[in-house]
């Protein structure tokens, strides 16, 4: 592997294989030397670690004492190793075995013809139109029968007229009133877990021959509770517990396509 070393007039050269050194957020010009080739570049310096070479991050750009360079560094790697942290917290708690039995669950209403519910609100409004995409098109199989998943977030001007004539929770659980059949899938999407309008429909499902799941985060919420199938997000970040969701998402299409059954 090619050897990286990288000088600054205001620290000592860093020049190891392995492991983390911390050095000082500040004002400096960057050497960095890849076999006869250099160049100077200016930078903040802050942390870095990468296995078998030699290198140091940096920014460009005025940053006075650097703090704002380092910050970014240090957020970008912790947020990311929260993630995975959540995630094996999930996977320790039975996420594959949940996982299995989700693309059962959805292949047994493809194959019999059944539709497939999918909603949420903001950002969980959007994986729900990402979640139906992907059944339609990326779970598709030659020789299977095509999935018919539809996001009940996508008709607007629907939404807007049971949320202005009635009330915003009944936005989901009115629409699919003209369309739920009994064995239908009826997956609600919450980061809180305490969606009224996601909790309403889901119950209605249930009262109505409905097969029930619900994405939640937080602490799982009344959604974790109502839903026949509950898939927790052990998470109090928003953002993070939406990140799993499409995740997910992208675990369970993909393994009916991978699996190929």
């Amino acid at each position: 592997m090619e050897h990286e070393t990288l000088h600054s007039p205001l620290h000592p050269i860093y020049s190891s294989g392995k492991g983390e050194q911390e050095f000082p957020c500040t004002r400096s010009t960057v050497v960095v030397s890849r076999g006869n080739k250099s160049s100077s570049v200016p930078g903040d310096l802050c942390k870095g670690r990468r296995e078998g070479i030699t290198f140091l991050y940096f920014v460009t750009g005025y940053n006075p004492g650097g703090k704002m360079s380092c910050f970014k560094h240090r957020f970008a790697r912790e947020y990311v190793e929260d993630v995975k942290k959540i995630l094996d917290q999930m996977m320790e708690a039975g996420l594959d075995d949940k996982m299995a039995q989700l693309a059962d669950l959805l292949r047994e209403a493809r194959d019999a013809g059944h539709r497939i519910y999918i909603m949420g609100n903001g950002g969980s409004g959007s994986t729900a139109s990402h979640m139906a995409s992907d059944l339609n098109k990326g779970a598709m199989l030659e020789d299977k029968p095509r999935f018919r998943a539809i996001s009940l977030v996508d008709n607007i001007p629907l939404m807007l007229a049971w949320g202005n004539d009635s009330s915003y929770e009944d936005i989901f659980v009115e629409p699919l009133k003209n369309f739920m059949e009994p064995d239908d899938v009826v997956i609600g999407i919450s980061g809180s877990g305490n969606s009224m309008n996601v909790i309403k429909a889901i119950e209605y499902a249930n009262e109505n021959g409905g097969r029930t799941v619900g994405l939640s985060g937080y602490d799982g919420g009344k959604l974790d509770k109502a839903a026949q199938m509950g898939i927790h997000v052990p998470s109090f970040y928003m953002q993070k517990v939406e990140d799993i969701h499409i995740l997910i998402g992208h675990l369970v299409t993909s393994l009916i396509r991978e699996e190929g059954v």
